[in-house]
């Protein structure tokens, strides 16, 4: 039996001349009638799809079927190019496969979003600790500034100074250290990389304390010429700038190693 189909409006015809048994999806043709005795029913697998079944006609013993419905109903795709006048059939197995793919892509996509917001807020971060690094250079040069003052002048107002100017470098400190608590939660599943970025605050933390008893240990020599504390204010700031040449390092390798 000689079987031709249509798509939409039985516009295109393909002719099947093999037996509905030897197909791979089973193609059954009913004759009935429904409004006239050359109208008959199709259904796939013993199924019809959402809208029901599909009506073809027998005419001159050649039936037609309508093959945009079958094809759908197997799940399928037909699509109509208008300007190169093409009919495009893509199989349930290609949408699938073009599907997932596409998925993957969304995946990677989003995954390429999160590596980028993520770089971007730990350059911010460390682009501010590395502003506090340069201040703390800007303050181990005040105070040799306010030691050459007292050693020559007999000067103490620029080591009292120094106290006020610290303070202002621990706020800043602060500043970064929220705004890692913060970048820390944000990025749980990033231990390792947030992690080098803490090491960093940690340096800094230690630059701070070692300045301090550095101010302090000068403020005690001009009080009393006590030579021990005037050991101590040279053996704290040099461990202080020796920690922010360390710092310098490490955050110009993080750049190069981790950031794009």
């Amino acid at each position: 039996m000689k079987f031709r189909a249509l798509i939409a409006g039985f516009v295109m015809v393909i002719l099947i001349s093999v037996p509905i048994s030897e197909a791979n999806e089973q193609l059954e043709v009913n004759d009935g009638m429904t409004n006239s005795s050359n109208t008959v029913t199709v259904s796939v697998n013993n199924t019809c799809g959402e809208e029901g079944c599909p009506e073809g006609l027998n005419l001159g013993g050649t039936t037609y079927v309508p093959l945009r419905a079958v094809l759908e109903t197997m799940g399928a795709t037909v699509v109509w190019n208008e300007n190169t006048r093409t009919v495009d059939i893509r199989s349930k197995q290609q949408n699938e496969s073009e599907q997932a793919s596409d998925e993957l892509n969304n995946d990677v996509s989003d995954a390429d979003e999160e590596e980028r917001v993520f770089e971007q807020d730990t350059t911010k971060l460390l682009l501010d600790i590395q502003l506090l690094k340069d201040q703390l250079y800007a303050f181990d040069q005040q105070m040799q500034l306010a030691k050459e003052f007292y050693t020559e002048l007999g000067d103490t107002a620029q080591i009292r100074i120094l106290e006020g100017l610290r303070y202002e470098r621990i706020e800043s400190y602060r500043n970064i250290l929220d705004q890692y608590l913060s970048y820390e939660k944000q990025y749980p599943e990033n231990t390792t990389r947030t992690g080098e970025v803490y090491s960093s605050i940690n340096v800094l933390k230690d630059v701070l304390d070692q300045y301090q008893l550095s101010v302090q240990s000068l403020d005690r020599y001009a009080s009393d010429q006590d030579q021990e504390q005037l050991k101590l204010y040279l053996m704290s700031r040099k461990h202080a700038y020796d920690k922010l040449e360390e710092l310098e390092v490490n955050i110009h390798r993080y750049f190069k190693d981790n950031i794009k």
